[in-house]
């Protein structure tokens, strides 16, 4: 009995990472991205990018391409709800640390990872991913994408207190990607159990 429970979580667990969807993504390929210029994120400046989900489910994680310029290497990822074409309400945040690499160079982008399984995308809808210096000294950057993607940028110089908005700007690298809702994850664990046994037959 036991042996078949853990049977079936490993497989749910393994349709989570074969089914994750991509919400967006524009990075380049083998995740590269401007490597030269980017947004500020220190003390007085920070920007958040607005983007149209293209699938929906459980949000499985967020990555962006992070460099240090200056001071302690961290930051803070926070995802938003769209109001209007205007950052929303707060969704959820991350912080990281010593993760990226110098500015300027080609640094393993930063993937953080969502802990809260009640938090959906819905494709068509428009969120904003804010990255933001996660010390006082900080000064890094989130490098611009390197695929021509474009669109709203928010920017603020009073720690996201206020934004002014600015068209049409090239939008931080980042990719946001999603898993099918849990009763989906159900279906699509127990087709994975039942093909797995026709095999074994």
């Amino acid at each position: 009995m036991n042996i078949k429970v853990i049977a079936a979580g490993a497989a749910l667990i393994a349709c989570q990472s074969a089914f994750a969807g991509i919400a967006y993504d524009n990075f380049g390929p083998g995740d590269t991205y401007n490597t030269n210029v980017g947004y500020t994120a220190n003390n007085s400046f920070q920007s958040a990018c607005q983007f149209t989900s293209a699938d929906s489910g459980r949000l499985l994680s967020v990555t962006v391409g992070w460099s240090i310029f200056d001071g302690p290497n961290s930051g803070v990822v926070t995802l938003y709800n769209d109001n209007s074409n205007q950052v929303g309400s707060f969704i959820t945040s991350w912080g990281f640390t010593n993760q990226g690499g110098p500015f300027p160079g080609q640094n393993t982008p930063v993937t953080l990872t969502n802990a809260f399984p009640s938090i959906t995308l819905t494709a068509g809808q428009k969120y904003w991913v804010e990255v933001a210096p996660g010390n006082s000294a900080t000064y890094g950057i989130w490098n611009f994408n390197n695929t021509g993607a474009g669109g709203l940028r928010a920017k603020s110089q009073d720690g996201g207190a206020t934004y002014t908005y600015d068209n049409n700007f090239a939008t931080g690298s980042m990719r946001i990607e999603t898993v099918p809702e849990p009763a989906s994850m159900v279906v699509l664990g127990l087709g994975a159990l039942a093909l797995r046994r026709r095999r074994k037959a």
